[in-house]
């Protein structure tokens, strides 16, 4: 097996990034919140959030999509 060969998942980045910004807009509308509410429960600027959920934030990183995922689902974190 060849360097190239040893990374097939790498081609999967998009994808999961698409669906980890999806579970954070299902999580937000499940919870009623709005981007600045879920903004302050994930600690990231309003508008970053705002930008991901739109799809205008490509550059953001699957630790960062984890990171929100992770406080949006968290039990009783309020705004």
């Amino acid at each position: 097996m060849t360097g190239d060969e040893s990374f097939p998942a790498l081609g999967l980045v998009p994808e999961v990034k698409a669906t980890a910004i999806l579970s954070i807009r299902d999580s937000m509308r499940q919870r009623g919140l709005s981007v600045d509410e879920a903004a302050v429960i994930a600690d990231v600027d309003p508008e970053e959030l705002r930008g991901i959920i739109e799809g205008r934030v490509s550059h953001v990183s699957l630790e960062t999509l984890g990171s929100i995922m992770e406080a949006l689902e968290a039990p009783g974190r309020k705004p």
